[in-house]
């Protein structure tokens, strides 16, 4: 069976009710037939509403054979569940296919029993963090999967770190849970996997660590690959925190390693001078560092060397412990490589820079450009490539941004635009005039637009900020303007429990920032209105935007054009689609930012959103609704 217009429009047909046929979503599917066919690449922009999920499982379970395995890597876990729970099922029982699909967690996500059983052991906890581990002791009694997401149904657990399976703390075949392992069972079921779901993140640590975490795949499909670049920038990247080396120094005192108590102090007090040290000579949020830090490393990295040394000739009393010392001593050297290669910026061709806040001390890293790693490692023409997403081109038909910045020269491009009625259903509000948002009175002025937007729609509005300054003064202008309506802020909680208050809230008004200009779904009369705040420009001053700049004017290129508006227009399309999310969709975009009326770049912003009607009064949203 491969004919896809019969299983498309017959036999999906006769398993959906008021199935639709829908042209874009079977073009996609036979370019997807015909990359995976060829071993080619395919970058696909498919519009809210086509259906890529199935325009890509279809062909990619016909295309599985016995010995072939296919990665799906997406950004979201919404994504990740809906795969498994509902369109892979789906695809599975048109085709009458077997295949098996199981998602991948990173490590991290699990349980670690040796660890949790050594914390209880050595009462290596504080009297404050009873409560916690009286909930994972009940929780673990019944658990079928050690994930940390089960875990936090009830809340947080600040003792995860010193209890889950971390990157470079487990010890392999010598540790005596293993044939209990949560982390274990779960890597059989993967290997028993034809399509494995993971995100993108998991599918970057396994390509940093040499493929170490994912089994050997045949073709990968990236959905919601708008997010590939930032993600493989922070995997191609290092970072080491003042925290690292703290929890690490209270791991290694859970020993009781004999004589080796001095040094723990010794080296956790020149850490913690180094880290001051640090806090006082770089006093900004985030600082890019230019030049090698001058800072006195010298006891640090004494201690350190020390510390390595005595875990690695402590002798064991057995090859579990053993492994376990020797795991402790490789985590103590990397502490002081990574440290070492930060203060002598080592490589020309990455950005470093230090974030600090209250108690928390971050030396960062990152590739400027990873076009090159990508190309050498993704984009190879070693096996099938898909990308995919709602929001891949700046333009109708313009790929060259996604392209460039991901490596890729060759493969095919398609752009199928969304089947739903934007003109008839939605329309786009934008003022007549407005300050612009350096303006002082620009807070005012978004209080205002969005009072009178509000009461019109009765709630039902997302509120979008690139800045939380911001957002916090306009919903502290709102909670005395709008009283009578449930006002939700991005922090208060989690996004889950947010947005289950949204949904289902009276007069609900959210407002967020980053994560919600992408990934989230809220179809129906529940959101009918999106408010964008200003145009969703990166901050200059990034340590990294910064770099990616400069480097782009080093090659007498204008970076404005080239980089930093179409990764604007993409976000800017990412929270456009927030609105209409099915087909009875319904409501209005408002974008405040009247520079997309006033600068030439304006068109640009605009000729990339669907069409929709238009208004640049109050009175003509007030008729858009009435209607």
């Amino acid at each position: 069976m491969s004919d896809l217009d019969y299983i498309f429009n017959t036999l999906l047909a006769n398993t959906i009710k008021q199935y639709e046929r829908r042209e874009e979503q079977l073009q996609m599917a036979y370019k997807v037939k015909e990359v995976l066919d060829k071993n080619d690449i395919l970058i696909a922009e498919a519009g809210t509403g086509i259906g890529k999920s199935l325009a890509y499982l279809i062909p990619a379970i016909l295309w599985l054979k016995e010995d072939r395995r296919i990665i799906i890597s997406t950004y979201t876990k919404t994504l990740q569940n809906q795969l498994l729970s509902s369109d892979i099922p789906l695809a599975k029982s048109v085709l009458g296919s077997p295949v098996v699909a199981n998602v991948a967690f990173g490590g991290e996500n699990y349980l670690c029993r040796r660890r949790f059983k050594n914390l209880l052991s050595e009462g290596a906890f504080l009297p404050f963090q009873m409560d916690e581990l009286e909930r994972i002791i009940l929780w673990q009694k019944t658990t079928r999967t050690g994930l940390r997401s089960e875990a936090e149904e009830e809340g947080k657990i600040s003792i995860w770190n010193d209890i889950g399976r971390g990157r470079n703390t487990c010890i392999g075949k010598l540790c005596k849970e293993r044939p209990n392992c949560y982390y274990e069972y779960a890597r059989r079921k993967i290997y028993s996997s034809q399509i494995i779901i993971t995100n993108h993140h998991l599918f970057f640590a396994n390509l940093s660590c040499g493929g170490k975490v994912l089994p050997k795949y045949d073709a990968v499909i990236f959905d919601e690959a708008h997010n590939l670049e930032d993600v493989a920038t922070s995997y191609f990247g290092e970072s080491v925190t003042n925290y690292t080396l703290t929890y690490l120094l209270r791991e290694i005192k859970t020993k009781n390693i004999s004589k080796i108590k001095p040094v723990l102090e010794a080296t956790h007090d020149a850490g913690e001078d180094f880290f001051n040290s640090i806090k006082r000579k770089f006093i900004s949020p985030s600082t890019r560092i230019k030049q090698p830090v001058d800072i006195k490393t010298d006891d640090l990295f004494q201690n350190l060397d020390t510390l390595a040394k005595i875990l690695s000739n402590t002798e064991a009393g057995s090859e579990e412990e053993k492994a376990d010392l020797s795991n402790l001593a490789d985590r103590v050297k990397a502490v002081k490589t990574t440290i070492k290669r930060f203060i002598s910026l080592k490589d020309p061709h990455s950005v470093y820079w230090i974030e600090t806040n209250k108690n928390w001390i971050v030396l960062q890293s990152a590739p400027i450009d990873i076009s090159d790693s990508l190309a050498s490692t993704v984009f190879n023409g070693d096996i099938p490539v898909v990308l995919c997403s709602a929001t891949i081109t700046t333009h109708p038909n313009d790929f060259r941004f996604i392209k460039e910045k991901l490596g890729i020269s060759s493969g095919t491009t398609i752009y199928l635009s969304s089947p739903f009625d934007y003109m008839n259903n939605s329309i786009l509000y934008i003022p007549q005039d407005g300050p612009d948002p350096r303006n002082d009175r620009y807070p005012e002025f978004i209080t205002n637009e969005t009072e009178k937007l509000v009461k019109i729609t009765e709630g039902r509005t997302f509120l979008l900020f690139t800045s939380y300054k911001l957002m916090d003064e306009v919903y502290t202008n709102l909670l005395y303007r709008l009283p009578d309506y449930n006002l939700l802020k991005q922090g208060e909680t989690s996004r889950d429990i947010l947005l289950e208050r949204f949904r289902y809230g009276k007069r609900a008004v959210l407002l967020g920032a980053s994560t919600f200009w992408q990934g989230v779904d809220v179809p129906g009369d529940s959101l009918i209105s999106v408010i964008i705040t200003r145009l969703p420009f990166d901050v200059p001053t990034d340590p990294l935007e910064e770099a990616r700049i400069e480097s782009l004017k080093k090659e007498e290129r204008n970076a404005f054009l080239s980089y930093q508006l179409p990764k604007a227009i993409l976000t800017l399309k990412q929270g456009f689609g927030r609105l209409i999310r099915k087909k009875t969709d319904y409501g209005m975009v408002a974008i405040l930012d009247t520079r997309i009326r006033k600068k030439y770049y304006g068109k640009f912003f605009l000729s990339s959103i669907p069409q929709s009607k238009t208004a640049s009064s109050i009175d003509e949203v007030k008729d858009f609704f009435i209607c």
